[in-house]
């Protein structure tokens, strides 16, 4: 008799399945449940997922069907958590496997393959980019860092600077569209949600990395017992003229019991080239930011109707030092900006639904020369969620007030969201966000040769309505051949939004307020199978100004990308060896030429080494994301990690 090839191998329970004969399967075989239908906690839980085999970054169906895998978490988009079968808006989700396998350079790059978020870059390694979502401006996105809100409110510009490596991520979560129900008035067009990693085992990695442009970077990790460290530097004399830099960064999160908390470090020094005014190529900046958060998840009760409660408190300190002619006095300020917040979220189930209560209090503070003000923003959220058959109703408000700088009334801000499940693997949603965000104080303060500010700043205001649909299936049980398709449209009617503008040549940028709308559409298609995954998604934006003031240059929110198509493959040919590309395609309104870029790379990855070589831009394209400032060419780098334990 033929001996059975999987007899002593641990199998893996993926899907649940209701044969007669199912339970025959696992006979002489050990059994390993890597399947289990869970609630998907808010984001500000650090509850973790294993990594998933999708395409990436790949929308999540969370319906709960034969044959699909139930492993993945995605972020909230309510305050009381739904199961994986109730969820009512679509969240964009990177996986760990394929941040690791993609050529990014920085966190920055990998936002670069969600064809919704628009990533205008002035430097290589993220050393300052702007990131935006259905066509607003940097400054209308919440950063999350496992679920607690890290925006500077001194600019959007620096919001990314961010203490964490590559290797620190769990996963990346993108949730596009209005949600200050659940994040507050900065998720004015969406959230982005970084996930750390906080190992149970014991582990120690090394890496290194050098190429072109004299670029040099080493990183290491460590993690005992839920704590987890990290930390690494790196440096380049850069791709284009004056735009050398050197960056460092540390890291620190842990876990015991119901606590949760993190703390980090970055620090950078960069030749600015050209990047806020084209009239000055030998600017210079310096940014120094530090964060610590603690957090609790504390089970009230743990009957059938729970009743839990959440906790938080947040802390962060920024440094900005700027000169218009490097190594000058011209032009040259400083800026510094504090943010301490509270905020608590209490939610629990009953017979009819789920039902949310959440309040936070942020005071933010900020000077620079002359100049020392702050403002406490208080938000205030109620929330209920029904189920009820195919159908999932989440509805809310917001109450939002200002004291001190932009000080403001109470105001307040509904939404609704609606999904229906009409055939397995199949979901439609429906949805109504207003956003609202306040100005920043650099848009309301900043005074340069070249930047004008306006203190008289309102509140930005918008009204969102989308319509999505998703529908995943299981192709091939045989090969794990799974696929995915989505589309998704929107539009946003925009009152008061903000932008930086020339009224004419010469002139500098003024900060000022127009009435804005966007529409979109969005489509995501995705092939995977255990050793290959391939994923094409593309977006189009399309602008309507409902004012008639003339604007010679815009800086920001009316340069938008009408046109993204980015393109991934994955695929480990032979043994550990295996190749990964990513083909992005941008077209942006104004001054700016259409252009597509090409990223290779090539890698090794044995479980206790990994060797590469990557190349970024390897058609050598020239093309500008912002204002004018050149992007590198090709650059070619080569790395190795070492995992000791």
């Amino acid at each position: 008799m033929k001996q059975d090839r999987n007899f002593g191998r641990p199998a893996t329970f993926r899907r649940f399945e209701r044969k007669a004969w199912s339970a025959f399967r696992s006979l002489s075989l050990e059994v390993r449940i890597g399947v289990l239908s869970v609630a998907t906690l808010g984001s500000v839980s650090f509850v973790k997922a294993a990594p998933a085999a999708d395409a990436a970054p790949e929308r999540i169906e969370a319906e709960e069907q034969e044959g699909e895998d139930l492993s993945e978490l995605t972020v909230s988009a309510t305050l009381a958590p739904l199961s994986q079968l109730e969820q009512v808006r679509l969240v964009s989700v990177l996986q760990r496997e394929d941040v690791l396998h993609s050529g990014a350079q920085s966190v920055n790059d990998l936002l670069k393959l969600f064809s919704g978020v628009d990533v205008r870059q002035r430097g290589p390694y993220g050393v300052q980019t702007d990131i935006s979502i259905d066509g607003g401006i940097q400054e209308q996105v919440t950063l999350l860092l496992n679920g607690v809100n890290v925006c500077n409110p001194q600019t959007g510009h620096l919001t990314f600077d961010l203490p964490v490596a590559l290797e620190d991520i769990e996963r990346i979560e993108v949730l596009e569209g209005a949600a200050g129900r659940v994040y507050g008035g900065g998720s004015f067009g969406g959230v982005i949600n970084i996930i750390t990693r906080t190992d149970s085992v014991s582990a120690v990695m090394l890496r290194g990395e050098g190429g072109q442009y004299g670029t040099a970077a080493g990183s290491a990790r460590a993690s005992v017992a839920r704590q987890s460290f990290s930390g690494g530097y790196a440096r380049s004399d850069g791709g284009t003229v004056n735009d050398d830099f050197w960056k460092t960064q540390a890291y620190h999160s842990g876990s015991w019991r119901w606590l949760r908390w993190q703390a980090g470090y970055s620090q950078k020094q960069y030749g600015a080239n050209t990047f806020y005014s084209p009239k000055y190529p030998n600017q210079w900046e310096e940014n120094m930011r530090l964060l610590a958060s603690l957090a609790a998840d504390i089970p009230l009760t743990a009957n059938r109707s729970p009743l839990t409660l959440t906790p938080e408190v947040y802390w962060q300190r920024n440094y900005d030092h700027f000169q218009l002619i490097r190594g000058t006095s011209t032009g040259e300020n400083e800026h510094r900006s504090n943010v301490l917040g509270a905020k608590a979220r209490l939610w629990w189930q009953w017979k009819g639904g789920k039902t949310a209560v959440a309040a936070e209090m942020r005071h933010e503070r900020y000077s620079k020369a002359l100049i020392d003000t702050s403002r406490t923003v208080l938000h205030m959220t109620l929330e209920h969620n029904v189920t009820l058959g195919a159908w999932t109703l989440s509805a809310g408000v917001t109450g939002q007030g200002v004291i001190g700088a932009t000080a403001s009334s109470p105001s307040f801000y509904p939404g609704v969201d609606v999904a229906w499940r009409p055939a397995s693997g199949w979901r439609l949603m429906l949805g109504y966000n207003r956003g609202y965000r306040l100005p920043t104080f650099t848009e309301l303060f900043y005074q340069s040769p070249t930047h004008e500010g306006n203190k008289d700043l309102t509140m930005e205001t918008s009204d969102n309505v989308s319509l999505s649909a998703l529908y995943r299936t299981l192709l091939s049980e045989r090969c794990d051949l799974r696929g995915s398709f989505s589309a998704r449209t929107f539009y946003h009617r925009g009152h008061d939004l903000i932008d930086w503008v020339m009224w004419a040549p010469g002139d500098a940028f003024h900060s000022a307020s127009f009435a804005l709308d966007n529409v979109g559409v969005q489509a995501d298609a995705a092939v995977s199978a255990r050793r290959f995954k391939v994923q094409a998604s593309y977006t189009f934006l399309h602008q309507i100004r409902h004012d008639d003031v003339a604007v010679w240059r815009s800086n920001y929110a009316m340069e938008y990308l009408r046109h993204k198509l980015v393109v991934t493959g994955d695929w480990t040919f032979w043994r550990c060896m295996g190749v990964n590309a990513s083909v992005r395609y941008h077209d942006r309104v104004g001054d700016y030429t259409p252009y597509a870029t090409l990223d290779l790379k090539l890698r090794w990855a044995d479980p206790r080494y990994e060797v590469w070589v990557q190349g970024n831009n390897v058609t050598d394209t020239h093309y500008t994301d912002i204002g004018g400032v050149p992007q590198p060419g090709i650059w070619v780098t080569a790395g190795l990690k070492w995992h000791i334990l």
